[in-house]
């Protein structure tokens, strides 16, 4: 092999499958065998490089006398691409063999619609037809484009996908359902205000507010009383006595006045607050 050659195959996406091809065009089947199925392997084959290498493994296969190894091979290849096409310009026995391998996956006449995963209100499926019997394909009453995949948008209601023959004959079927919901109107509830303690009675605020201002009044009154009782002739323990009972009533006068101002002001802020 020269340097020519192994540069090409370093080129090559799957230089074993080239090498397989040359050994076989050779007649060089065991070898070409080996090789195809070291190809076979390798995990970055397009679905037109597996085909290829089943249509040469089964071919190197038969040239060995293997016929059953080689419908083996290519049913394996068609239960992943059931459209695989037949051998080309093969002869009557190889195409024998392909034709058993494709009846022991598909039975004659075989035609199923499958159905592929899809976003919500869209289809998708696939028509799986090895003997080419679908001549026709609808949705509903709209006819569909000449395609093995199909996929679209669902009208509400219950689709029905149908394949048919040459003579209008139904084959296959496919049903979906889209339920359209009818959206309610958005009713946003107003947030429930959380019920704070119970208020004060601004009107009994107000009576203890009066309370404190009478009282204070009174007290201040006995204070005056008591200062008044003090006479140039009192002795001095009375005038003592007098005097320490005046400055009592009177801080208790202060006191009254000081509670009334502050229930006066909180009876005006719960009055404000209604």
């Amino acid at each position: 092999m020269g340097w020519t050659w192994i540069i090409l195959l370093a080129l090559s996406a799957n230089p074993h499958l080239d090498e397989g091809k040359r050994l076989y065009e050779q007649l060089k089947y065991p070898e070409a065998e080996a090789r195809l199925k070291v190809a076979a392997q390798s995990p970055t084959n397009t679905p037109e490089e597996q085909a290829q290498i089943a249509d040469l493994l089964a071919r190197a296969l038969i040239a060995q006398g293997r016929a059953a190894d080689a419908e083996r091979t290519w049913a394996e290849l068609l239960s992943k691409q059931p459209h695989a096409p037949d051998p080309a310009g093969a002869s009557p026995k190889i195409r024998e063999v392909f034709t058993r391998a494709k009846k022991s996956v598909y039975p004659d006449g075989f035609v199923k619609l499958e159905r592929r995963p899809a976003a919500p209100g869209r289809y998708e499926a696939d028509l799986v037809d090895p003997w080419n019997k679908v001549a026709s394909v609808t949705l509903g009453a709209q006819a569909l484009p000449d395609a093995r995949h199909f996929a679209g948008a669902l009208p509400p209601g219950t689709s029905v996908m149908k394949a048919f023959d040459v003579d209008g004959k139904g084959v296959a079927t496919l049903e979906w359902t889209l339920t359209v919901v009818e959206q309610q109107p958005l009713v946003i509830a107003a947030p429930e205000v959380p019920q704070g303690p119970k208020r004060w009675p601004a009107v009994l605020t107000g009576v203890l507010a009066v309370g404190a201002l009478g009282g204070g009044t009174a007290l201040a009154l006995l204070a005056y009383s008591d200062y008044q009782s003090v006479k140039p002739d009192t002795d001095a323990a009375t005038t003592m006595r007098l005097d320490g009972s005046a400055r009592g009533k009177l801080a208790g006068a202060y006191a009254g006045f000081g509670v009334a101002l502050a229930l006066g002001i909180l009876t005006g802020i719960l009055i404000a607050s209604w």
